[in-house]
């Protein structure tokens, strides 16, 4: 019988330390990477989705905002108008009329306009940067409502195309929509000073656009502005400067009376505004005219780079902005076209950051941001507008705190604009 020899094991039974420590600083080594890939993977799916949270907000007031602008309305008829109210004469012309309004421009304008607006911001230049734009449309929204039984209902709830007073813009300042459940927390929470796009909503039973009262000579016209304000009184200086500074005297129409009402008990809110999108550091409106049917001003020479419709972003359909008798170089400047007419096009771009990049101002009034400073003052031409998003953008990338930013941009064609240069 053949014996198998007997296997020998060899006398050191385990791993070398050298093998050990090889082994942990390759398992340490794996541990790292992965627990790096995944913190990265984690801080990236955060970002995306802070990024995605921040700008669905304002992507959302967007649309509202496209929307509500596109069903501006005038509903403009020709009237027979004495071609000198001053006098009695029978020199009448048939001429186009509207009783509503669209007006837009440097927001600053408006809330310095006269008469002054209580408990604003220190400085309205840069609690309230770039543009407004403020319009009717059949929106159907009241706030009257009516005992019915046990319970008020809306006084006017059928009727879902009455006129409303519409309004867009951007202000600084404190939360003023705080739950009331937060208001009585000990310590006190600190004020939230951020930009934010508002949205006016004047109900229907508060416009008084209709109201036409009496001026000082005894005439009626439905373009009021004000009680003792003058028949033209543009935006802009009539003497035929070629800058036509601003018109400081200007007053806002009438029916803002009751569109910017403020309120008492909380600081820096309208009574009839509310808060669209957080983090909005610049809205600019700019009305403009289709490639094919820019001019040259002064000429019917056409140049798809002019953008004379609205050279300094300010509109008016009450108002020829120029004035009546403005000239410049030797010619009339006067665009009566515009006179009570929707513009046909109206070019929105909204500009928004992520909260990081506001936080950082702390919770008060005395530091606010200047990206938009000096920026949308002058749209002559494409080049003009083009010049300043390429500036903002490059002041927010110089910026140390690098923030996210989104531009959201839009053409919005106004059906109702029914455009002419025949006045």
């Amino acid at each position: 019988m053949k014996i198998c020899p007997r296997l020998t094991l060899p006398k050191n039974q385990g791993f070398t330390l050298v093998e050990v420590m090889v082994t942990m600083v390759l398992v340490i080594a794996l541990l790292y990477f992965l627990i790096t890939t995944v913190s990265q993977t984690q801080a990236v799916m955060t970002r995306t989705t802070e990024k995605v949270a921040q700008f669905q907000s304002a992507r959302s007031g967007f649309e509202a905002m496209t929307r509500r602008l596109s069903q501006a309305t005038l509903n403009t008829y020709w009237r027979a108008h004495d071609n000198d109210i001053t006098t009695a004469t029978t020199a009448f012309k048939f001429r186009r009329q509207s009783e509503l309004h669209f007006i837009s421009g440097p927001t600053k304008r408006f809330f310095s306009a006269s008469p002054q607006l209580s408990n604003l911001a220190p400085s309205v230049e840069k609690a309230y940067p770039t543009h407004a734009v403020f319009f009717q449309a059949p929106m159907g929204y009241s706030e009257e409502t009516t005992q019915v039984g046990t319970v008020r209902l809306p006084t006017f709830r059928n009727l879902d195309s009455l006129l409303s007073g519409c309004g867009y813009f951007v202000e600084y300042g404190p939360e003023t929509e705080r739950p009331p459940f937060l208001t009585s927390v000990t310590p006190t929470l600190p004020d939230r000073f951020r930009f934010r796009l508002m949205e006016m909503a004047l109900p229907s039973e508060k416009l008084t656009i209709f109201q036409r009262p009496i001026d000082e000579r005894g005439y009626v016209d439905p373009r009021v502005f004000d009680e003792k304000n003058s028949y033209y009184a543009g935006m802009v200086k009539t003497e035929g400067q070629s800058a036509r500074p601003s018109n400081t005297s200007w007053v806002r129409p009438l029916w803002m009376k009751e569109a910017f009402l403020r309120t008492t008990t909380t600081p820096h809110r309208f009574q009839y505004a509310r808060v669209r999108a957080e983090n909005i550091i610049a809205l600019v409106i700019l009305p403009k005219l289709a490639e094919k049917d820019r001019v040259v001003p002064g000429t019917t020479t056409a140049d798809p780079k002019q953008l004379e419709l609205a050279p300094a972003y300010e509109f008016d359909s009450w108002r020829i902005l120029t004035g009546k008798t403005a000239v410049e170089g030797g010619r009339s400047v006067d665009n009566t076209a515009r006179d009570n007419l929707l513009p046909p096009i109206i070019q929105v771009t909204m500009v928004a950051v992520d909260e990081k990049a506001m936080a950082r101002f702390g919770p008060t009034a005395t530091r606010i941001p200047t990206w938009t400073e000096g920026l949308f003052t002058k749209a002559k031409l494409v080049s003009d507008y083009t010049t300043d998003i390429q500036t903002l953008e490059q002041r927010l990338i110089d910026d140390p705190y690098k923030p996210n930013y989104r531009i959201f941009t839009a053409d919005i064609v106004l059906r109702g604009s029914k455009w002419s240069r025949d006045p």
